[in-house]
Protein backbone atom coordinates (compact mmCIF):
# COMPACT_ATOMS: atom_id res chain seq x y z
CA UNK A 1 0.00 0.00 0.00
CA UNK A 2 1.66 3.73 -0.82
CA UNK A 3 1.43 7.13 0.76
CA UNK A 4 -1.81 7.62 -0.85
CA UNK A 5 -3.81 4.61 1.04
CA UNK A 6 -7.04 5.82 2.78
CA UNK A 7 -8.28 4.95 6.00
CA UNK A 8 -11.73 3.73 5.53
CA UNK A 9 -12.99 3.88 9.17
CA UNK A 10 -12.19 7.43 9.40
CA UNK A 11 -13.04 8.88 6.25
CA UNK A 12 -16.16 7.87 6.85
CA UNK A 13 -16.55 10.14 9.16
CA UNK A 14 -14.37 13.03 7.62
CA UNK A 15 -13.44 12.39 4.07
CA UNK A 16 -9.60 13.42 5.27
CA UNK A 17 -6.45 11.07 4.90
CA UNK A 18 -4.97 11.36 8.07
CA UNK A 19 -1.52 10.50 7.70
CA UNK A 20 -1.21 12.88 4.40
CA UNK A 21 -2.91 15.73 6.50
CA UNK A 22 -0.48 15.28 9.23
CA UNK A 23 2.55 15.23 6.73
CA UNK A 24 1.28 18.46 5.01
CA UNK A 25 0.71 20.07 8.22
CA UNK A 26 4.62 19.77 9.48
CA UNK A 27 5.80 21.65 6.03
CA UNK A 28 3.01 24.43 5.73
CA UNK A 29 2.13 25.45 9.61
CA UNK A 30 5.40 26.03 10.93
CA UNK A 31 5.34 29.42 9.21
CA UNK A 32 2.33 30.51 10.57
CA UNK A 33 3.67 29.90 13.60
CA UNK A 34 6.36 32.71 13.47
CA UNK A 35 8.65 29.71 13.06
CA UNK A 36 8.45 27.45 15.78
CA UNK A 37 9.80 24.29 14.57
CA UNK A 38 7.14 21.83 16.30
CA UNK A 39 6.84 18.41 15.76
CA UNK A 40 3.12 17.31 14.91
CA UNK A 41 1.97 14.17 15.76
CA UNK A 42 -0.69 11.52 16.48
CA UNK A 43 -1.87 13.27 19.67
CA UNK A 44 -1.96 16.70 18.60
CA UNK A 45 -5.79 16.25 16.67
CA UNK A 46 -9.06 15.95 16.97
CA UNK A 47 -12.02 15.20 14.50
CA UNK A 48 -15.22 16.76 14.73
CA UNK A 49 -18.30 16.30 11.57
CA UNK A 50 -16.10 17.44 8.48
CA UNK A 51 -13.10 19.07 10.54
CA UNK A 52 -9.57 18.33 10.67
CA UNK A 53 -8.47 20.36 13.67
CA UNK A 54 -4.80 20.56 14.56
CA UNK A 55 -2.68 21.93 18.30
CA UNK A 56 0.55 21.45 18.28
CA UNK A 57 1.20 20.36 21.99
CA UNK A 58 3.09 22.97 23.92
CA UNK A 59 1.04 25.75 22.74
CA UNK A 60 -2.96 27.11 22.22
CA UNK A 61 -2.40 27.64 18.60
CA UNK A 62 -5.16 25.71 16.97
CA UNK A 63 -5.66 24.97 13.49
CA UNK A 64 -8.38 23.59 11.30
CA UNK A 65 -8.70 22.10 7.93
CA UNK A 66 -11.54 20.99 5.94
CA UNK A 67 -11.74 19.05 2.37
CA UNK A 68 -13.67 22.12 0.74
CA UNK A 69 -10.71 24.81 1.98
CA UNK A 70 -8.00 22.29 0.89
CA UNK A 71 -5.53 24.45 3.28
CA UNK A 72 -5.00 25.16 7.48
CA UNK A 73 -6.68 28.35 8.96
CA UNK A 74 -5.47 29.33 12.33
CA UNK A 75 -8.63 29.58 14.87
CA UNK A 76 -6.94 30.98 17.52
CA UNK A 77 -5.58 34.35 18.85
CA UNK A 78 -3.08 33.22 21.08
CA UNK A 79 0.78 33.51 21.44
CA UNK A 80 3.50 30.61 21.75
CA UNK A 81 2.93 29.73 25.70
CA UNK A 82 4.92 26.38 25.93
CA UNK A 83 3.36 25.63 29.38
CA UNK A 84 1.88 22.51 27.87
CA UNK A 85 3.97 20.24 26.81
CA UNK A 86 2.60 16.53 26.64
CA UNK A 87 -0.75 17.43 27.46
CA UNK A 88 -3.82 15.26 26.56
CA UNK A 89 -5.67 16.59 23.78
CA UNK A 90 -9.48 15.64 23.51
CA UNK A 91 -12.85 15.98 22.21
CA UNK A 92 -16.24 15.84 24.05
CA UNK A 93 -19.76 17.00 22.96
CA UNK A 94 -18.19 18.75 19.92
CA UNK A 95 -15.92 20.97 22.16
CA UNK A 96 -11.82 20.72 22.25
CA UNK A 97 -10.40 20.22 25.26
CA UNK A 98 -6.62 19.91 26.62
CA UNK A 99 -6.11 18.25 29.95
CA UNK A 100 -2.50 18.88 31.93
CA UNK A 101 0.51 19.10 30.41
CA UNK A 102 4.51 20.56 31.42
CA UNK A 103 6.35 23.99 31.06
CA UNK A 104 8.39 26.06 32.50
CA UNK A 105 9.42 23.35 35.03
CA UNK A 106 6.29 23.14 36.25
CA UNK A 107 3.68 19.82 35.56
CA UNK A 108 0.27 20.81 36.15
CA UNK A 109 -3.43 18.98 35.64
CA UNK A 110 -5.30 22.34 34.68
CA UNK A 111 -8.66 21.53 32.24
CA UNK A 112 -8.53 24.02 29.68
CA UNK A 113 -11.48 24.25 26.41
CA UNK A 114 -11.26 26.18 23.80
CA UNK A 115 -13.39 28.93 22.74
CA UNK A 116 -15.28 29.52 19.72
CA UNK A 117 -16.75 32.77 20.32
CA UNK A 118 -13.49 34.76 21.63
CA UNK A 119 -10.61 32.24 19.77
CA UNK A 120 -9.21 31.83 23.23
CA UNK A 121 -8.87 28.73 25.96
CA UNK A 122 -10.99 29.04 28.63
CA UNK A 123 -9.71 27.56 32.32
CA UNK A 124 -12.22 24.78 33.60
CA UNK A 125 -12.49 24.93 36.87
CA UNK A 126 -12.50 21.06 38.45
CA UNK A 127 -13.59 20.13 41.66
CA UNK A 128 -13.33 17.36 43.99
CA UNK A 129 -9.75 15.10 44.07
CA UNK A 130 -7.37 16.09 41.71
CA UNK A 131 -4.36 15.06 40.64
CA UNK A 132 -1.00 17.80 41.62
CA UNK A 133 0.90 17.10 39.16
CA UNK A 134 -0.01 15.63 35.19
CA UNK A 135 -1.37 12.68 33.66
CA UNK A 136 0.95 10.13 31.98
CA UNK A 137 -1.99 8.82 30.38
CA UNK A 138 -5.41 10.85 29.64
CA UNK A 139 -8.12 9.15 28.08
CA UNK A 140 -11.88 10.28 27.69
CA UNK A 141 -14.23 6.97 28.71
CA UNK A 142 -18.34 7.72 27.82
CA UNK A 143 -18.96 10.81 30.33
CA UNK A 144 -15.70 10.68 32.23
CA UNK A 145 -12.12 11.64 31.59
CA UNK A 146 -9.37 9.43 33.28
CA UNK A 147 -6.28 10.15 34.41
CA UNK A 148 -4.04 7.27 34.97
CA UNK A 149 -0.45 7.20 36.50
CA UNK A 150 0.71 10.52 37.14
CA UNK A 151 4.29 11.69 37.01
CA UNK A 152 6.62 14.54 38.29
CA UNK A 153 9.42 16.15 36.14
CA UNK A 154 9.43 19.23 38.05
CA UNK A 155 12.79 18.92 39.88
CA UNK A 156 10.63 18.70 42.70
CA UNK A 157 10.42 14.98 43.65
CA UNK A 158 7.36 13.50 45.09
CA UNK A 159 7.98 12.72 48.61
CA UNK A 160 4.56 11.32 49.74
CA UNK A 161 3.70 8.27 47.92
CA UNK A 162 0.31 6.83 49.24
CA UNK A 163 -1.70 9.46 46.72
CA UNK A 164 -4.15 7.81 44.33
CA UNK A 165 -2.60 6.89 40.88
CA UNK A 166 -6.24 6.71 38.98
CA UNK A 167 -8.94 9.55 38.81
CA UNK A 168 -12.24 9.98 36.79
CA UNK A 169 -12.93 13.87 36.06
CA UNK A 170 -17.17 14.16 35.14
CA UNK A 171 -17.12 15.76 32.08
CA UNK A 172 -20.85 16.69 32.92
CA UNK A 173 -20.20 18.71 36.09
CA UNK A 174 -16.12 18.35 36.19
CA UNK A 175 -16.41 16.29 39.74
CA UNK A 176 -13.13 14.68 40.23
CA UNK A 177 -12.66 11.41 42.42
CA UNK A 178 -9.64 9.72 43.47
CA UNK A 179 -9.55 6.18 43.80
CA UNK A 180 -7.32 3.65 46.33
CA UNK A 181 -4.94 2.51 43.08
CA UNK A 182 -1.83 2.77 42.67
CA UNK A 183 0.57 1.50 39.77
CA UNK A 184 2.51 -2.13 40.76
CA UNK A 185 5.01 -1.70 37.70
CA UNK A 186 7.13 1.41 37.06
CA UNK A 187 5.60 4.90 35.76
CA UNK A 188 4.16 5.71 32.96
CA UNK A 189 7.20 7.75 30.95
CA UNK A 190 5.72 7.57 27.00
CA UNK A 191 2.65 10.34 27.11
CA UNK A 192 1.80 10.26 23.36
CA UNK A 193 -1.83 8.99 23.78
CA UNK A 194 -2.94 9.08 20.23
CA UNK A 195 -6.31 10.23 18.88
CA UNK A 196 -8.76 7.21 19.55
CA UNK A 197 -12.10 9.09 18.65
CA UNK A 198 -12.24 5.64 15.85
CA UNK A 199 -12.08 2.65 18.27
CA UNK A 200 -12.63 1.20 21.49
CA UNK A 201 -8.63 1.21 22.17
CA UNK A 202 -6.26 4.41 23.12
CA UNK A 203 -2.61 3.79 22.67
CA UNK A 204 0.29 4.81 24.41
CA UNK A 205 3.18 4.70 22.42
CA UNK A 206 5.92 7.31 21.13
CA UNK A 207 8.71 6.34 18.36
CA UNK A 208 6.94 3.21 17.41
CA UNK A 209 6.65 1.83 20.78
CA UNK A 210 4.08 1.17 22.45
CA UNK A 211 3.59 1.31 26.34
CA UNK A 212 -0.28 0.87 27.55
CA UNK A 213 -3.36 0.39 25.52
CA UNK A 214 -6.51 1.27 27.41
CA UNK A 215 -9.75 -0.60 26.06
CA UNK A 216 -11.93 2.10 27.28
CA UNK A 217 -15.14 -0.64 27.13
CA UNK A 218 -14.10 -3.07 29.97
CA UNK A 219 -12.26 -0.38 31.33
CA UNK A 220 -8.63 -3.08 31.43
CA UNK A 221 -5.32 -1.61 31.09
CA UNK A 222 -2.40 -3.60 29.18
CA UNK A 223 1.45 -3.08 29.50
CA UNK A 224 3.62 -3.91 26.61
CA UNK A 225 6.42 -6.43 28.24
CA UNK A 226 7.77 -8.20 24.55
CA UNK A 227 6.34 -5.95 21.67
CA UNK A 228 8.47 -4.90 19.27
CA UNK A 229 8.99 -1.39 17.68
CA UNK A 230 6.18 -1.30 14.97
CA UNK A 231 8.74 1.00 12.60
CA UNK A 232 12.35 -1.66 13.36
CA UNK A 233 14.71 0.37 12.91
CA UNK A 234 13.45 3.12 9.95
CA UNK A 235 14.42 6.39 10.54
CA UNK A 236 12.62 9.32 12.52
CA UNK A 237 12.71 12.56 11.94
CA UNK A 238 12.81 13.93 15.23
CA UNK A 239 12.00 17.67 15.08
CA UNK A 240 11.47 17.61 11.35
CA UNK A 241 8.05 15.79 10.93
CA UNK A 242 7.23 16.70 7.50
CA UNK A 243 7.96 12.38 6.83
CA UNK A 244 7.21 11.16 9.88
CA UNK A 245 6.34 7.65 10.63
CA UNK A 246 2.80 7.43 12.37
CA UNK A 247 0.16 4.64 14.52
CA UNK A 248 -3.52 5.07 14.17
CA UNK A 249 -6.49 3.49 16.27
CA UNK A 250 -8.93 2.86 13.92
CA UNK A 251 -11.61 0.06 15.08
CA UNK A 252 -10.02 -3.33 16.00
CA UNK A 253 -7.09 -2.20 14.34
CA UNK A 254 -3.58 -0.58 14.51
CA UNK A 255 -2.75 0.66 11.52
CA UNK A 256 1.18 1.76 10.88
CA UNK A 257 1.74 4.44 8.54
CA UNK A 258 5.43 4.52 7.35
CA UNK A 259 7.81 7.68 6.19
CA UNK A 260 8.85 4.98 3.37
CA UNK A 261 5.40 4.16 2.02
CA UNK A 262 3.93 1.71 3.69
CA UNK A 263 1.37 0.93 6.10
CA UNK A 264 0.37 -2.06 7.96
CA UNK A 265 -2.37 -3.24 9.75
CA UNK A 266 -2.62 -5.10 12.96
CA UNK A 267 -5.56 -6.74 14.55
CA UNK A 268 -5.60 -5.28 18.47
CA UNK A 269 -6.77 -8.07 20.11
CA UNK A 270 -4.01 -10.79 18.87
CA UNK A 271 -1.57 -7.97 19.49
CA UNK A 272 -2.70 -8.36 23.36
CA UNK A 273 -1.96 -11.93 23.51
CA UNK A 274 1.01 -11.89 21.90
CA UNK A 275 2.69 -8.75 23.65
CA UNK A 276 0.54 -7.47 26.86
CA UNK A 277 -0.15 -8.31 30.09
CA UNK A 278 -2.77 -7.02 32.16
CA UNK A 279 -1.71 -4.32 34.79
CA UNK A 280 -5.44 -2.82 36.01
CA UNK A 281 -9.24 -3.51 35.32
CA UNK A 282 -10.23 0.30 37.26
CA UNK A 283 -14.08 -1.29 37.47
CA UNK A 284 -12.62 -3.34 40.18
CA UNK A 285 -10.77 -0.36 42.03
CA UNK A 286 -13.00 1.74 44.80
CA UNK A 287 -12.58 5.23 45.67
CA UNK A 288 -10.94 6.64 48.19
CA UNK A 289 -12.47 6.75 51.53
CA UNK A 290 -13.13 10.54 52.81
CA UNK A 291 -11.18 9.56 55.95
CA UNK A 292 -8.00 8.84 54.12
CA UNK A 293 -7.82 12.30 52.46
CA UNK A 294 -4.58 13.56 52.89
CA UNK A 295 -5.40 16.43 55.02
CA UNK A 296 -1.76 18.46 55.45
CA UNK A 297 0.21 17.65 52.44
CA UNK A 298 4.33 17.99 53.80
CA UNK A 299 5.31 17.85 49.67
CA UNK A 300 3.34 21.12 49.43
CA UNK A 301 4.53 22.54 51.91
CA UNK A 302 8.32 21.50 50.74
CA UNK A 303 7.39 23.40 47.53
CA UNK A 304 6.57 26.44 48.95
CA UNK A 305 10.00 26.69 50.85
CA UNK A 306 11.81 25.96 48.14
CA UNK A 307 10.40 28.33 46.26
CA UNK A 308 10.32 30.84 48.80
CA UNK A 309 14.32 29.91 49.28
CA UNK A 310 14.90 30.76 45.42
CA UNK A 311 12.86 33.77 45.37
CA UNK A 312 15.27 35.35 48.19
CA UNK A 313 18.22 33.90 46.76
CA UNK A 314 16.98 35.70 43.22
CA UNK A 315 16.37 38.86 45.13
CA UNK A 316 19.61 38.36 47.50
CA UNK A 317 21.65 38.29 44.13
CA UNK A 318 19.56 41.37 42.09
CA UNK A 319 20.36 43.74 44.61
CA UNK A 320 23.98 42.35 44.94
CA UNK A 321 24.37 42.37 41.36
CA UNK A 322 23.07 45.88 40.44
CA UNK A 323 25.42 46.82 43.67
CA UNK A 324 28.02 45.75 41.38
CA UNK A 325 27.21 46.71 37.92
CA UNK A 326 27.29 43.00 36.44
CA UNK A 327 23.22 42.52 36.50
CA UNK A 328 22.44 43.79 32.73
CA UNK A 329 25.68 41.41 31.54
CA UNK A 330 24.99 38.48 33.91
CA UNK A 331 21.15 38.74 32.96
CA UNK A 332 21.95 38.71 29.52
CA UNK A 333 24.19 36.00 29.57
CA UNK A 334 20.98 33.81 31.54
CA UNK A 335 18.91 34.25 28.87
CA UNK A 336 21.09 33.63 26.30
CA UNK A 337 21.64 30.08 27.75
CA UNK A 338 18.52 29.61 28.50
CA UNK A 339 16.31 29.80 25.55
CA UNK A 340 19.08 28.25 23.62
CA UNK A 341 17.25 25.27 22.06
CA UNK A 342 20.73 23.95 20.34
CA UNK A 343 21.18 20.66 23.00
CA UNK A 344 24.33 18.80 22.52
CA UNK A 345 24.05 15.37 24.08
CA UNK A 346 26.43 13.56 22.36
CA UNK A 347 28.39 13.88 25.40
CA UNK A 348 25.52 12.33 27.98
CA UNK A 349 24.67 9.84 25.39
CA UNK A 350 28.35 8.57 25.87
CA UNK A 351 27.92 7.24 30.09
CA UNK A 352 27.64 4.23 30.58
CA UNK A 353 24.77 2.84 32.60
CA UNK A 354 25.25 3.51 36.53
CA UNK A 355 24.43 6.48 38.81
CA UNK A 356 26.04 9.70 38.30
CA UNK A 357 25.96 12.94 40.49
CA UNK A 358 24.53 16.05 39.79
CA UNK A 359 28.29 17.28 39.33
CA UNK A 360 28.90 14.41 36.91
CA UNK A 361 25.55 15.46 34.95
CA UNK A 362 26.06 19.06 35.07
CA UNK A 363 29.60 18.49 33.75
CA UNK A 364 28.05 15.84 30.52
CA UNK A 365 25.75 18.33 29.26
CA UNK A 366 28.27 21.08 29.52
CA UNK A 367 26.69 23.34 31.75
CA UNK A 368 28.89 23.16 34.92
CA UNK A 369 29.91 26.75 34.44
CA UNK A 370 26.40 28.45 34.64
CA UNK A 371 25.54 29.74 37.80
CA UNK A 372 23.72 27.16 40.57
CA UNK A 373 20.44 28.72 40.00
CA UNK A 374 20.74 28.91 35.83
CA UNK A 375 21.93 25.76 36.24
CA UNK A 376 19.71 23.79 37.94
CA UNK A 377 16.81 25.62 35.56
CA UNK A 378 18.92 24.30 32.74
CA UNK A 379 19.45 20.89 33.66
CA UNK A 380 15.42 20.40 34.40
CA UNK A 381 14.89 21.92 30.90
CA UNK A 382 17.98 19.61 29.18
CA UNK A 383 16.64 16.51 30.58
CA UNK A 384 13.19 16.69 30.26
CA UNK A 385 13.74 17.12 26.69
CA UNK A 386 16.71 14.38 26.37
CA UNK A 387 13.46 11.84 27.91
CA UNK A 388 11.56 13.03 25.05
CA UNK A 389 13.62 11.80 22.90
CA UNK A 390 14.87 8.60 24.64
CA UNK A 391 12.18 7.58 27.81
CA UNK A 392 13.82 7.04 30.78
CA UNK A 393 16.82 7.61 29.36
CA UNK A 394 18.47 9.57 32.97
CA UNK A 395 15.92 9.36 36.17
CA UNK A 396 16.38 11.40 38.91
CA UNK A 397 16.40 8.72 41.95
CA UNK A 398 17.04 9.58 46.40
CA UNK A 399 20.81 9.66 47.05
CA UNK A 400 21.22 5.96 49.28
CA UNK A 401 23.41 8.00 51.64
CA UNK A 402 22.28 11.26 51.50
CA UNK A 403 18.52 11.95 52.15
CA UNK A 404 18.99 15.50 51.33
CA UNK A 405 20.66 15.17 47.82
CA UNK A 406 19.86 12.99 44.52
CA UNK A 407 21.47 11.24 42.00
CA UNK A 408 20.86 10.25 38.17
CA UNK A 409 20.25 6.98 36.69
CA UNK A 410 21.29 6.72 33.24
CA UNK A 411 19.60 3.61 31.39
CA UNK A 412 21.42 3.09 28.35
CA UNK A 413 18.24 1.28 26.35
CA UNK A 414 19.01 3.08 22.77
CA UNK A 415 21.81 3.22 20.20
Amino acid sequence: MTLKAQFAEIEASSNLPIGDLLRRANSELNPLIDGEDILMSEADYVVIGDTFFLNPHGTHYLFAYTKSWNEFRRLDRSIFHGHNFGRNLFTYKGEIYAFGGYGFWHSHSKLIKFNRKNREWDLMKIKGEVPDIFSSIGVLMGDSFMVYGIRNVDGFQVLNDTKSRLYFINMKTLNSVAYNHKINTEVVIQKNVINSQFSRYAIVAQSGMIDRIVDKQNGKIYKNYSGPNLFGEEEFRYRSGKDSNYIFSVGDELITYSRSGEVNRFNIQEFLKLYFNEEAEIGQILPLESGKRWGLNIEYLLYFIIVFLLIFIVYFMFLYYRGTGLINRRTLNDYTSLVDQKFDFSSIRTLSNGDYTEQEIDMAMQIFHLRPLVRNLKRSQMLFELNEMYPGYVIKIPHPKKKDQFKYRVSRSYS
